[in-house]
């Protein structure tokens, strides 16, 4: 490639070779490999595209580069560079779908650039919603246009399912509610026209289980009850089937029935403790199972510290803070190695601020930890409020006053 002429076709292998190293990079870690191969792929596409031989997919492969290497900077903690690179990457595959409407793989592409900016927004505490309207609208030409391929409509419901849960966040439970059961029914379509296909079913079951938050969130805790209990059962059903990512959703599933038990519960604390600890016993094992493993996922170290959390807030609420404080330091502990979650981060420092026991509160953890989450994520409007607050328990008005102008 580097005796080549800028048109031939070394360079174009050479880009997509490295651009396949930087991905097998990335499922293995190596973080920093990733980025040097990606670096040198980004190189190798503008290279073609300034030559002016085949532009159209010198930038497609370069647009595809940048929304990679967006991935790669945001599990590295590099924000400004993840966002730099997103927006190059959409602004490449928004230009080149309307010059080509009819040419699936560009809508494809933008709509998963789409997504990935989408994550950047919601690890920054920035709105997100815009950005799965983006991939939304994106999948919809591309059901549209190639209703036979089935990959189209999975990522399209699971578009929906994430949109839906942002939307409940937002408090918005009609059209959060309308966006799952949207997200719900193509997996029902599509788990009937293939039934071998277990990510149908497992999608349909990650689809009610945010119709059972939406609905635990807005005072329907029977139903919320009823539809987790669903979730799960579709989830146990599929047997040696089973990926991975379906023993996460399963174990999140157990850990939110059991948050939803114990608050739902209007009994006295021994009985609350008697329905839902042995859930969340029950979610901790499946975690355990799943971090085993040789090479852990971040996604799955951080479902199972949501699950320490949840059940130290319930062990809390019911009164035992020794076996609460022993819950949330187990949920640090996952992140003694990188990557850290910030919104996770966020969540344990409020609960030290405003815990209502007084044991479990502490300052100047709390502190610490919004200090790292802000390494993270500088413009998460939460972390900001939060540790404006941190600081005025601790009397520095001042970095307080800093925090809530930025």
């Amino acid at each position: 490639a580097d005796g080549a002429e800028p048109d031939q076709w070394p360079i174009r292998v050479l880009a997509g070779v490295r651009f396949q190293q930087a991905l097998s990079a990335i499922d293995d870690g190596r973080l920093d490999d990733a980025m040097r191969f990606l670096t040198q792929s980004e190189l190798r596409y503008r290279s073609l595209e300034d030559s002016g031989a085949e532009v159209d997919k010198a930038r497609l492969g370069l647009a595809t580069t940048l929304s990679t290497m967006c991935r790669a900077c945001q599990s590295m903690g590099d924000s400004e560079a993840a966002r730099r690179h997103i927006e190059q990457a959409i602004k490449l595959q928004e230009e080149l779908a309307t010059r080509h409407p009819d040419v699936p793989i560009y809508l494809d592409g933008l709509a998963t650039s789409f997504i990935e900016l989408a994550n950047l927004y919601r690890v920054n505490g920035e709105p997100a919603e815009d950005a799965y309207r983006g991939a939304l609208a994106a999948y919809d030409a591309l059901v549209q246009a190639r209703p036979e391929i089935p990959r189209y409509r999975f990522n399209r419901a699971t578009a929906q399912l994430n949109l839906a849960w942002l939307l409940n966040q937002q408090e918005l439970p009609a059209e959060s509610q309308a966006q799952a059961v949207a997200g719900i029914n193509e997996f029902i379509g599509l788990a009937g026209d293939y039934p071998e296909d277990v990510r149908y079913t497992a999608g349909e079951a990650a689809g009610r289980v945010i119709v059972a938050e939406v609905l635990r969130d807005h005072g329907d805790r029977e139903n919320s009850l009823a539809m987790l209990e669903i979730a799960i059962q579709e989830l146990a059903g599929l047997g040696q089937d089973a990926r991975p990512q379906d023993f996460l959703q399963r174990a999140v599933a157990v850990s939110l029935l059991a948050s939803t038990r114990g608050a739902a519960s209007e009994v006295s604390t021994d009985e609350q403790r008697a329905t839902a600890v042995p859930l969340f016993d029950a979610a901790g094992e499946l975690f355990e199972d799943l971090l085993a493993s040789d090479s852990p996922l971040p996604r799955e170290r951080d479902a199972a510290a949501w699950n320490d959390f949840r059940r130290a807030q319930h062990l809390s609420s019911a009164g035992d803070s020794a076996a609460a404080t022993a819950a949330m330091q187990l949920a640090l502990s996952r992140f003694e190695a990188p990557p850290e979650n910030a919104v996770f981060l966020e969540h344990i420092a409020w609960f030290l601020l405003q815990s209502p026991d007084p044991d479990l509160r502490d300052v100047a953890v709390a502190v610490d930890l919004l200090e790292r989450a802000l390494k993270l994520a500088p413009r998460n409007v939460r972390c900001l409020e939060t540790s404006a607050l941190a600081h005025l328990r601790q009397g520095d008005v001042n970095t307080a006053r800093e925090r809530l102008r930025t």
